[in-house]
């Protein structure tokens, strides 16, 4: 390959074009562009790039000569041939391999692949062919893009989701310099720079930032929050990453695991005892109303945290919705138990359960009856301020569960918290659980503002009260039964009332059926029951024709109170529709629809005409 070796150079001449800004100068004598050359040469040894690597000019003149023959499209030079180049005489041949090994250690140039594994043989090297590592190249033209990049004006920002974005970035430069570190043992002097590179965007990066909040003229909430609760440096950090995993939360990895976040902010383990240190309960985030803190295993090591949702909003911009809770619905139960069709035995049972609560519980404390829960003790061994009772109501769909709930907070004169029972369900291991325990920290939270606490409604709560797994082979099914635990554990110290509803008590795990006060069972309704619903379904001001007779209906549909609302309104619209008086075929075309559409076989017979 001798013939592919050039002029040295016109090899240097290349690249000090690459790397010095000046590469358009006018044409020259050969005594001048010697000169000019060596000048350049110079210049380039102590330059930040090549600076680090302390090489001499020789070292240049091989990495010329390798980048134009690379440039040119050619192979890899081999190595007799570079030092053919760049030693005239024989004496000098040792210092030229050395040239050549130390290039090679700084990951500047690469050996060819069939001879790695022997890549410390002098033999193997002088029988190997040379090329610039992919690494020195990358390096090189990003540090050139970067010096021909015209600096933009700094402008203010235009908004906070336009801040946020820049921290956000400033965030994964972070991370970036974090994974470095993480593997500096094992990092090359090459990767070294890679690293000191990261740091310096860092730097570029925040300086931009500070540059363009001087120019803003409004003061963004991550700004204020620091100031407000003199956040330190790390501080600030940790919620800023909080808020990025929540945004970030996309199902790919998770990103909303606090322990990741710490991670992705630690450098070691020093750091992460640190950063963790601040998180944990009674400490600074904690004290400083950032962040909320769920222990959700005893044996873990580290808790469960987030931000909170006032703090989380707050720095998004955004307005919490007025008179609403981010976990729980708040409802003004305006059904009263004269209103709700059941049938006697099970209205009986109601209405022992409100009289308890009312008038019985003042002498059952009296008695320090504990049988029912209605006395209960916290875990200072204090008496509860308020009695104690947790409801289970299950039947089949439309049987009016939920609606006994809301008539005995009505006659207790309470409101009802409630929340969607799907909601607690997550993605990531240990995300149940932590939702599990923050139903009940959140309303004792409510509870404690409030003078006449609601009535807690877990409306459709088959997944707490299924049958804990007895071969628990992965983690989701591990995670399953803890969250049935929790679930538990938490309704033994319950203070308070607690009302669930379920269509599948078949499934009831038998650990929670002492842990019910009372276990109601709302069954289909009979013909008395049904005729009464569906007099209290039927619109009053509708115009009725002198044929429609709700008793046959009664009789013959054996449906739940939820069908029969159903059945009404869609007759009540066929009439509309059409334009005429509802008659009774309207309501029985209604019926048989329901019918054909019920996914439940049994309700699909007819009790007869």
């Amino acid at each position: 390959m001798s013939e592919q070796i050039v002029d040295e150079r016109k090899d240097i001449e290349l690249l000090l074009g690459l790397l010095t800004e000046d590469s358009k100068d006018k044409p020259v004598s050969d005594g001048d562009k010697q000169r000019l050359i060596q000048s350049r040469l110079s210049n380039l040894i102590t330059t930040p790039f090549l600076e680090q690597h302390k090489l001499d000019q020789d070292d240049i003149g091989i990495i010329a000569l390798l980048l134009n023959n690379l440039l040119k499209g050619r192979e890899g030079l081999k190595t007799t041939d570079v030092l053919t180049h760049i030693n005239r005489s024989i004496d000098t041949l040792p210092d030229g391999l050395r040239r050549i090994r130390k290039l090679q250690e700084l990951g500047i140039i690469q050996v060819g692949e069939r001879h790695a594994e022997e890549e410390k043989s002098i033999a193997s090297l002088l029988h190997s062919e040379l090329q610039p590592s992919d690494g020195f190249l990358n390096r090189m033209f990003n540090d050139i893009a970067r010096e021909q990049t015209v600096a933009l004006p700094v402008m203010p920002y235009k908004d906070n989701y336009e801040y946020l974005s820049e921290q956000y970035e400033r965030l994964q430069i972070i991370e970036n310099v974090v994974e470095m570190a993480e593997r500096r043992f094992g990092r090359s002097r090459h990767e070294s720079g890679s690293a000191d590179q990261q740091e310096e965007e860092l730097k570029k990066l925040e300086s931009r930032i500070a540059e363009r909040l001087a120019k803003t003229d409004k003061v963004f909430p991550f700004e204020k929050l620091k100031v407000k609760k003199r956040l330190s440096e790390r501080e600030a950090l940790i919620v800023l990453g909080l808020l990025f995993a929540e945004q970030q939360n996309n199902g790919r990895r998770r990103r909303d695991d606090p322990a990741m976040v710490i991670d992705n902010l630690s450098k070691n383990q020093y750091e992460r005892f640190l950063n963790m240190k601040l998180c944990r309960k009674g400490e600074s985030l904690d004290k400083k109303g950032l962040i909320e803190i769920h222990s959700v295993d005893p044996w873990q090591f580290d808790d469960m945290f987030k931000l909170k949702d006032e703090i989380r909003l707050y720095l998004l911009g955004e307005k919490k919705q007025s008179g609403k809770d981010m976990f729980f619905e708040f409802l003004k139960p305006s059904v009263t138990l004269d209103n709700v069709v059941l049938a006697p035995s099970v209205s009986e049972a109601v209405r022992l359960i409100v009289n308890i609560h009312d008038s019985a519980y003042q002498h059952l404390k009296e008695w320090d009856i504990k049988g029912y829960g209605l006395v209960q003790y916290n875990a200072g061994g204090e008496k509860g301020k308020n009695p104690s009772m947790n409801i289970l109501f299950y039947g089949p769909p439309g049987t009016g569960k939920t609606l006994a709930a809301h008539a005995i907070a009505h006659e207790l004169g309470k409101d009802i918290l409630t929340f969607d029972c799907s909601r607690v369900l997550s993605m990531w291991v240990g995300g149940s659980e932590q939702n599990t325990r923050m139903i009940f920290d959140r309303y004792r939270a409510i509870a404690k503002r409030s003078k006449n606490p609601p009535v807690l409604l877990l409306n459709e709560a088959d997944q707490f009260l299924h049958k804990r797994l007895t071969h628990v082979l992965r983690a989701v099914e591990q995670s399953y039964n803890q969250m049935q635990n929790i679930f538990l554990e938490q309704m033994e110290r319950f203070d308070g009332i607690l009302i669930a509803t379920t269509n599948l008590v078949e499934n009831l795990d038998t650990a929670f059926s002492r842990r019910f006060h009372h276990k109601i069972e709302l069954k289909m309704p009979g013909i008395e029951e049904r005729l009464k619903l569906w007099q209290i379904h039927l619109p009053m001001k509708a115009p009725l024709s002198k044929d429609v007779n709700l008793r046959p209906l009664a009789e013959h549909y054996a449906f739940s109170g939820g069908q029969i609302a159903v059945v009404v309104h869609s007759a009540v619209m066929n009439a509309a529709i059409k334009d005429h008086t509802l008659c009774q075929d309207d309501f029985i075309d209604a019926c048989e629809k329901e019918l054909r559409g019920n996914f439940d076989e049994k309700a699909k017979a007819r009790i007869g005409f």
